[in-house]
């Protein structure tokens, strides 16, 4: 965030300078991270609610809670440093324990994968890798 506040007085002042486009280069990487381990965690919530477990919470980032709230049945906490992320469930039954962690796991990193090619498909690789 500091890098955000501090990249756009630098690259409005002096445009050639590189400082600031790197800054706010960063910053926009936070961004995108934040957004994607969001969508992360609710891969790991949604396909862990398909499967018949229980979600408990939801939490992103690390450090001290810095808003804390439920959206439906799913307690949000958000913390000061906002990399990484946890979702907690359990199933609600004991069949298949084993088969619905597994798929629990795998929500997370499935939307990854589906975000990963949503955004080859969008990208226009010719225009990117011409010369």
């Amino acid at each position: 965030m500091i890098c955000g506040f501090l990249s756009i007085p630098l690259t409005l002042y002096n445009p050639t300078s590189g400082i600031g486009l790197l800054l706010l280069i960063v910053s926009a990487l936070q961004v995108f991270v934040l957004i994607s381990t969001i969508f992360h965690e609710l891969g790991h919530a949604i396909v862990g609610r398909i499967v018949g477990m229980r979600v408990f919470s939801i939490e992103i980032g690390k450090g001290r809670i810095v808003y804390d709230f439920f959206l439906g049945d799913i307690r949000w906490r958000l913390r000061a440093i906002p990399f990484g992320g946890a979702t907690y469930g359990l199933p609600s039954n004991e069949h298949y324990f084993r088969v619905k962690e597994f798929v629990f796991t795998l929500g997370g990193p499935m939307i990854n994968a589906f975000i990963l090619f949503g955004s080859i498909r969008l990208l226009s690789w010719d225009a990117i890798f011409k010369t």
